[in-house]
């Protein structure tokens, strides 16, 4: 089974305004479900970012068990993606 984690509610809820940060009840709660349930039959992890894997690593599902992490891309450049040139018209839209 793979854990797909796209972030983490509790942080973005603070980070976006909607919670403070000592609104502990909502935070705590979010935390107790959002963690260790899901990860413990998983055999890897995605992610959208490296920068999360060695926090979630940790987590009681996961630590010291040897999983497959993945990161999937969720942004990239034109030397990443390349499009084709000239545009291409579909209809009333150009791209």
């Amino acid at each position: 089974m793979v854990f797909d984690l796209r972030g983490l509610m509790a942080e973005e809820y603070v980070d976006a305004d909607h919670w403070r940060k000592g609104q502990r009840f909502p935070y705590l709660l979010t935390k107790t479900v959002e963690r260790p349930r899901p990860c413990k039959p998983s055999d890897g992890v995605v992610t959208l970012t490296e920068k999360i894997w060695p926090m979630i690593k940790d987590w009681e599902g996961l630590r010291g068990r040897t999983v497959v992490h993945e990161v999937v891309p969720c942004c990239g450049g034109s030397r990443t993606i390349p499009f084709p040139w000239p545009p291409i018209e579909t209809g009333s839209e150009t791209f």
